[in-house]
């Protein structure tokens, strides 16, 4: 009677070990589960992270870039003002010393048209 009862116990003890794996079998199962949750919950905050950054630095670069744009606008006006102011003057200058010495002004003219004329005979 003791072999019955000693095959009893270990047929008892097989189909309780089955049972244990089987729950844990479970327990594994449900914490794979939910560490896959929290794994796609920080992957999604991750992404709207990135995502929310990028069009935070996007806006940046724009609004730099439009104030690089007005700044160089701003500086082009400030040169071409200068440069008519320059020209205007050197215009003036120029008329005024050609009124003053007009015969030097003509054989100048004449000397510069002579000296191009020979450079270009002696570049063909």
């Amino acid at each position: 009677m003791d072999t019955v009862q000693n095959q009893n116990t270990e047929n008892s003890s097989e189909i309780t070990t089955g049972h244990n794996i089987e729950g844990k079998a479970r327990d594994i199962g449900r914490k794979a589960d939910t560490a896959s949750a929290r794994l796609q919950h920080s992957w999604e905050d991750a992404t709207a992270q990135v995502k929310s950054r990028i069009g935070t630095t996007t806006e940046q670069v724009r609004y730099k870039l439009q104030v690089a744009s007005e700044k160089a606008k701003q500086q082009m006006g400030v040169a071409k003002e200068k440069t008519v102011a320059k020209s205007h003057d050197a215009r003036v200058r120029v008329a005024g010393e050609v009124q003053t010495h007009p015969v030097k002004t003509v054989a100048l003219a004449f000397g510069a048209g002579a000296l191009v004329g020979l450079l270009i005979r002696r570049g063909r």
